[in-house]
């Protein structure tokens, strides 16, 4: 009995220490809240691999792996996904003004990420929906429309992503105050898929820098900002395609004053953990689920104890992206 009482009581103070040391905090009504719009396209509804103008190979998994990066940390309620058929122009549309523009406060910060085909005609920049008709470019999204439709939101704090061909030309238009936007190549180049990477050259560096947000955080100052992440991804994109394959140069366009930040670091012990910012009840719960991790470590371990005094013994159980 006394060795069950003595090992109840080491799980409790211990989960109650790490609750209590771990910095938990709910959220604020002002507190900045994250959001993103992600779209990957490469199965067109009228395109094939065959012929030009070709499907892609990578956009989608670039989405994929890009949703369950934010989603974990943003939140799945604050990400939204339009993959291939779904990422219809009209769809796009109501995700952004739709779904995104009412719940977006002006302190917000938002992330909208697109990666496929885009092509340059009747004087604009214009990325192609799945539904882009096979012979003309009536139902594509032009940057005019695409900048009404983000001109919707009340953030002054957006990050537009865009693994497209020619996508330093969409600067002219989408580029405003409090606007960064990581373009994937010079306005005159085009962007590719490369089959060893399995992604988007650019997305690949783009998702492997969000894996190393260290790395990428060069001031050290535990914030992570999308200027920043922008010179990580763009000198090492430049020498992979300068070796491999047609020269591609990633373009800046920073229209926000200072550094705008997409993540939050803490470290904790006596090795340095990245951790994104996660947001309100996410939070507390990730902090919660650490302290009963650590109460029950410290349960089993008194548990052993207890059964190593008594002199019984446990058992252990081991169980290419180019637009035509």
């Amino acid at each position: 009995m006394r060795h069950v009482l003595g090992v109840l009581g080491a799980f409790l103070l211990t989960s109650l220490l790490l609750v209590l040391v771990l910095p938990v905090h709910a959220q604020s009504a002002d507190e900045v809240e994250y959001w993103a719009v992600i779209i990957g396209i490469s199965d067109y509804a009228h395109f094939s691999y065959w012929q030009p103008p070709h499907d892609l190979a990578y956009p989608d998994d670039d989405a994929r792996e890009l949703y369950v990066y934010l989603s974990r940390y943003w939140g799945e309620d604050h990400t939204k996904i339009l993959v291939d058929s779904d990422a219809t122009k009209e769809n796009i549309e109501a995700v952004v003004t739709g779904w995104l523009a009412p719940q977006v406060g002006v302190e917000d910060v938002v992330l909208f990420f697109f990666a496929g085909h885009a092509c340059q005609c009747c004087g604009h920049n214009c990325l192609l929906p799945y539904d882009i008709p096979l012979d003309t470019h009536a139902n594509s999204i032009h940057d005019t429309e695409l900048d009404d439709w983000l001109s919707e939101l009340k953030s002054d704090r957006l990050v537009v992503i865009l693994d497209t061909c020619y996508a330093a030309g969409f600067f002219g238009d989408l580029g405003r105050a409090g606007r960064v936007i990581l373009a994937s190549c010079a306005e005159n180049e085009e962007s590719f898929d490369y089959t060893l990477l399995r992604h988007g050259v650019f997305s690949y560096y783009l998702l492997q820098g969000l894996d190393n947000l260290e790395a990428v955080d060069v001031n050290s100052d535990n914030e992570v900002s999308a200027e920043e992440l922008f010179r990580y991804i763009s000198p090492v994109v430049v020498e992979h395609s300068e070796g491999h394959i047609s020269a591609q140069h990633p373009q800046l366009y920073d229209g926000y004053d200072g550094e705008l930040v997409l993540f939050g670091m803490t470290s904790r012990g006596t090795g340095s953990i990245s951790l994104p910012d996660q947001q309100g009840d996410s939070k507390i719960l990730y902090y919660v689920s650490i302290a009963i991790v650590g109460g029950l470590t410290s349960m089993a371990v008194a548990m052993a104890v207890a059964r190593a005094r008594s002199g019984k013994t446990a058992s252990s159980v081991s169980d290419d992206r180019e637009s035509d």
